[in-house]
């Protein structure tokens, strides 16, 4: 192996991991904004409380 080959595969590499990095941040944004769409739509029957059942909860403490 050449020197020149060995810096070729790791440039290769390293732009392959900084696209994979790239591309595992957008899909987690992509999944935070659908997750966040969806508890909108859902409304009552959100698996998250919303402010209200909070409020209510700690007035009943």
């Amino acid at each position: 192996m050449n020197t020149a080959f060995c810096f070729y595969m790791a440039t290769v590499i390293n732009w392959l991991t900084l696209l994979s990095i790239a591309v595992s941040a957008i899909e987690t944004l992509v999944n935070f904004e659908n997750q966040h769409n969806a508890n909108d739509n859902l409304g009552k029957h959100s698996l998250l409380p919303n402010k209200n059942t909070l409020l209510s909860r700690s007035n009943s403490l």
